[in-house]
């Protein structure tokens, strides 16, 4: 497995960030041998991952979230699983409404929910 799928899986199970040395150890227990430094350089030079407090984090998009809040939030009050984009997303600000490339890159993100072909979304619980 690459090191930057393993880096993300990672910190995407502890959103709270892991330090170097926690992600070295965890990486060993996975099997992988880290070259000395390879895991801060990638951290480093990589666009995915930030650095808070002395912890790695994954960066986070403001807007997938509010997206995915908008879409979950109108599974909610509605109890639909099956809806078109457009009224979910109604109540976002405009510069946070996604293009429809920007949605389908989002909901390929997420396990929760997806676009199909006729443009409704689904959410699969």
């Amino acid at each position: 497995m690459k090191l930057d799928s393993q880096l993300f899986r990672l910190l995407h199970a502890r959103p709270s960030g892991l330090t170097v040395g926690e992600l070295e150890v965890a990486l060993r227990q996975q099997g992988a041998t880290p070259n000395p430094g390879a895991v801060e350089c990638f951290l480093r030079l990589s666009e995915k991952f930030a650095f808070k407090s002395d912890r790695w984090l994954l960066k986070t998009d403001p807007k997938a979230d509010a997206v995915i809040a908008a879409l979950e939030h109108h599974v909610q009050t509605t109890g639909r699983h099956l809806f078109k984009a457009e009224t979910a997303l109604a109540g976002l600000e405009v510069q946070q409404k996604p293009t429809a490339d920007e949605l389908l890159t989002i909901l390929s993100e997420t396990k929760t929910f997806e676009l199909l072909k006729n443009g409704m979304i689904k959410y699969k619980a």
